[in-house]
């Protein structure tokens, strides 16, 4: 006794076998529309090894000069947690708010980006983040690229600099 089938397809010839998922050139045809949420100004710079500096007789303290910006551009900023997350610090809760920031990946600056990195903010519309420095914890791409993720925080007790190297 011979089984019945129950599907009768059409063998091995695939449906939409001419179709692709995600169609060549889609990154070119998409990539205007990315631009175009870039409504923010933002400066990226390594941050500032603390030395000595030099003495400003007006503050009447050190002050350590910022290192010039390595990318200068237009980005998408937009806050990613709320300011209510806390973590411990000296055993004092510090809020931290969370942004991604969003570049174009054809500059060859954006390469040069790496976690502890600063983002100056400006045009952005969030009062919170505009000329406050966000620092950079993780930096991510996809295959189809044209913009590169920088997941940044921001603490009102933050500093943008590095460990001293004056012994």
């Amino acid at each position: 006794m011979t089984r019945q089938r129950l599907h009768h397809g059409r063998g091995s010839r695939k449906p939409f076998s001419r179709w692709s998922v995600i169609p060549h050139g889609w990154d070119d045809q998409h990539r205007p529309v990315a631009d175009a949420t870039h409504t923010a100004r933002v400066e990226i710079r390594h941050p500032v090894v603390a030395t000595a500096g030099s003495w400003d007789d007006a503050l009447q303290e050190n002050v350590v000069t910022p290192a010039a910006p390595f990318f200068t551009g237009w980005a998408r900023v937009q806050r990613t947690g709320g300011q209510g997350n806390t973590t411990p610090a000296a055993d004092d809760p510090e809020p931290v708010t969370r942004y991604l920031v969003a570049i174009g990946a054809d500059d060859p600056a954006a390469d040069q980006v790496e976690a502890g990195d600063i983002v100056t903010v400006f045009l952005s519309g969030d009062a919170a983040a505009d000329a406050t420095p966000l620092i950079v914890e993780h930096v991510t791409m996809g295959s189809l690229r044209f913009e590169r993720d920088l997941t940044c925080t921001l603490n009102p007790h933050q500093t943008t600099t590095g460990p001293s190297t004056a012994s």
